[in-house]
This record gives C-alpha cells, structure tokens and sequence, in this order.
C-alpha cells in the first residue's frame, strides 16, 4: 500500500507543479545509513522509480550507495537524523542537478 501511496503522491505534486507551467520537480532519496543491495538500498531504487513515471527528474542515488555504503552519517546515537556530511553529500549532488538543466536556465537571477 505505501507503493501506491507514494506513486499517486509524486504524481499529484508533479502534475500540480507540470499544470502550472513549470519543469518537472527534481527529486531525490536521502538515507542516512547507506549499504548497497540492503533493505533502504531497495526502497531507493523503488521510490525512484515511482518518481521517474511520475515524470520527476530523479537524481540516481546508485552512485551514493555504492560510495559510501557502511557509513553512517548521523548527528548521534540519539538523533538519527543526517549530519552535515551527508547534508553537503546531498547538497552537492542536488546542485549539480540543478545547475545542470537546461531547462531551469531562464529561472536563474
């Protein structure tokens, strides 16, 4: 269920965003405990494949996972949530997305 979910979801925000007149939305998936071939792994590859046919302009996280795959990148044992390692890994690979479509161009200052 969480599958369809997710597809219908990234199907309304890309067809809310594509009636309007703007590019497809750039999408990616973040884990902050990568290990290639595992469970979140699979999960990554699912959910980017239900944003490609939602029309997304998906950033692979293939190359991720098979870099930094058992690492673990969290602020502490507390909080899982990613730490400014991954937050620059992320906001590398997000930029150089970016800035490398075309079609963004004439959105730019």
């Amino acid at each position: 269920g969480y599958q369809q979910r997710f597809g219908r979801d990234v199907q309304r925000m890309n067809d809310f965003v594509r009636g309007r007149g703007l590019p497809p939305i750039t999408g990616m998936v973040l884990d902050q405990f990568p290990t290639y071939g595992d469970r979140g792994y699979r999960i990554a590859k699912t959910a980017e494949e239900l944003m490609r046919r939602a029309g997304f302009d998906v950033i692979s996280s293939e190359q991720y996972y098979r870099t930094y795959s058992g690492q673990t990148f969290i602020v502490s044992h507390w909080e899982g949530h990613p730490n400014e390692h991954a937050m620059a890994i992320f906001a590398t690979m997000i930029a150089d997305r970016l800035l490398g479509r075309a079609d963004l161009s004439k959105y730019k200052k």
